[in-house]
């Protein structure tokens, strides 16, 4: 059995990958001490420690843009129409590394910040686990498998499955 670190704030996230996979670990900071498969950041760090760890970072932002602790908020008042979710690997101490998955969420003139936020944690809420799956088996994340799970509008609320 692999052996995955979750380092989140975020209870609903950490109930769906503790129900995905077996034998999760959960922490609220990083660095975290044991040896681990797989560490799994879904917080802002602005200083992470990645050397010989397999660490993969997921982001609510389009990266590279709004690389900062608050995404969401400066992608909302930026006035972008388009945002969503990336999901990278953290290498050399780089919060920057070989971005896995990104997905879009449109931004219309009627999304109000809290419907933003929403869609952003429901994207990846479906997005992390996949991508995990994908890590974890040494396979390349094939974007129609979040399709397939029946996130298909891009954030345009029309799927049922955004807002």
């Amino acid at each position: 059995m692999k052996k995955i670190c979750l380092v989140s704030t975020r209870s609903d996230l950490t109930e769906i990958i503790k129900n995905k996979f077996d034998g999760v670990t959960v922490s609220d900071k990083f660095p975290v001490d044991a040896d681990y498969n797989l560490i799994v950041l879904t917080d802002y760090f602005s200083e992470i420690e990645a050397e010989g760890k397999n660490i993969i970072r997921s982001h609510l932002s389009l990266l590279p843009v709004f690389n900062t602790s608050t995404p969401v908020k400066d992608a909302y008042l930026s006035g972008v129409k388009v945002t969503g979710v990336t999901l990278h690997r953290v290498e050399n101490n780089d919060l920057t590394g070989l971005i896995l998955a990104q997905y879009p969420v449109i931004i219309d003139s009627y999304t109000n910040y809290s419907q933003l936020e929403e869609e952003l944690y429901s994207l990846e809420n479906e997005l992390l686990p996949l991508v995990i799956k994908s890590v974890l088996d040494d396979k390349v994340f094939d974007i129609t498998e979040l399709i397939a799970s029946g996130h298909k509008c891009g954030g345009c609320g029309n799927c049922g499955k955004c807002n």
